[in-house]
């Protein structure tokens, strides 16, 4: 039977904590080590992204005509970046598409996925609308890439202007991270 004896870290004295400090509301010692119950932040916003988070994501993305569920991580308007959790669920369609202003960072928090890569055949005639394709039978596979966290695949990095989709092998949940007002 572990030796359990519960604590209370003091916070901050004057009572306002650094951004960068996090005060334990609970903790508990286990076997000599801290084991955290709850944490309170003092003056900020955090959202923890735990397994409670991911099912409710993907309940809703079930549930939606797209089978996808964004949830946005920015924490002001002036935040000059997009950055989301992604639940997506097997059927989803993701049109190819590219990103003209920013690369694309991604990591898999759980599930299976590909991505794919495209060349667009110059055959006459409008295929994107500059970001989307809107003819995707003029667009032809390049490269496909696993990302699955249960083979040690965990992310990848799509470049700038990179025509790319998605094919979704089970329930997945991505990070997205992009810079919109790259090198401003």
């Amino acid at each position: 039977m572990p030796h359990i004896t519960p604590i209370t870290p003091p916070c901050h004295p004057d009572g306002v904590t650094p951004r960068s400090v996090v005060c334990r509301e609970k903790a508990f010692i286990v076997n000599g080590e801290m084991q955290d119950v709850c944490e309170k932040s003092i003056g900020m916003d955090v959202q923890l992204i735990n397994k409670e988070l991911l099912t409710e994501l993907h309940e809703k993305a079930a549930s939606s005509e797209r089978l996808r569920q964004n949830f946005d991580l920015r924490t002001t308007p002036e935040d000059g970046s997009q950055r989301m959790l992604n639940a997506l669920e097997v059927g989803t369609h993701v049109p190819i598409h590219r990103h003209l202003k920013t690369s694309e960072t991604v990591i898999c928090l759980e599930g299976c996925i590909d991505w794919i890569f495209y060349d667009e055949q110059d055959l006459g005639g409008p295929t994107n609308d500059g970001e989307v394709a809107t003819d995707e039978s003029r667009f032809v596979e390049t490269a496909r890439f696993r990302v699955c966290p249960r083979e040690g695949k965990y992310g990848i990095q799509v470049p700038l202007g990179a025509w790319h989709s998605v094919v979704v092998h089970e329930s997945s949940t991505i990070l997205e991270s992009k810079r919109i007002n790259q090198w401003q």
